[in-house]
């Protein structure tokens, strides 16, 4: 097999495992060391392919196929364990975090802009059971919803356009100059 990346297409992803010509050139213990590597890298992939039902096949790869020909047994990837790196708290990433609750301890020690409405929502809910919280906790939820989401504004907006709009075509409304999208008269 010529040097170069090996690829394994599974439902439209590409998997990228290891350079098999540098590897033969190298001592054996950087080659096992690779292996390690590729182990640990198709078993976290696989993971997170079966994590979002895709089909299984980097399952039946076998390093022969990987290494390129080196007559190794198949690997079975299910028994080794995806390990867990908390990499946002290392490299000072929020990405997620935010869907967990905004009133955990916020970066800069400022509220997230729901805090107060998610506050009230599990106030009220707390202690009374999800079905009588379901009821009673309606109005708290919607409102937390609506402004996570801002449903019910961006549709009163989009109304409140359409009938400026509306107007305008009538006749009966005139925008004010700075309104009307052209450029502003200098001396």
């Amino acid at each position: 097999m010529k040097s170069g990346f090996v690829f394994a297409f599974c439902s439209g992803c590409v998997f990228p495992s290891v350079w098999c010509g540098i590897l033969k050139k190298k001592k054996k213990s950087s080659l096992q060391f690779s292996y390690f590597i590729l182990k640990w890298y198709i078993s976290v992939y696989t993971s997170v392919m079966q994590s979002f039902d895709s089909s299984n096949c980097l399952t039946r790869l076998s390093t022969q196929a990987i290494l390129g020909g080196r007559g190794r047994t198949p690997v079975n990837f299910h028994n080794t364990a995806m390990p867990f790196w908390n990499l946002q708290d290392k490299l000072g990433l929020n990405v997620d975090k935010w869907m967990l609750h905004q009133s955990s301890e916020q970066p800069y020690k400022r509220a997230a802009r729901c805090h107060a409405f998610e506050k009230e929502w599990i106030e009220c809910a707390s202690d009374i059971g999800q079905i009588r919280a379901h009821k009673e906790c309606r109005p708290e939820y919607e409102d937390f919803q609506e402004c996570i989401t801002l449903f019910k504004t961006v549709t009163r907006l989009k109304t409140i356009l359409a009938q400026k709009k509306q107007l305008i075509k009538e006749g009966k409304y005139t925008p004010p100059e700075h309104q009307s999208g052209k450029p502003e008269t200098r001396p």
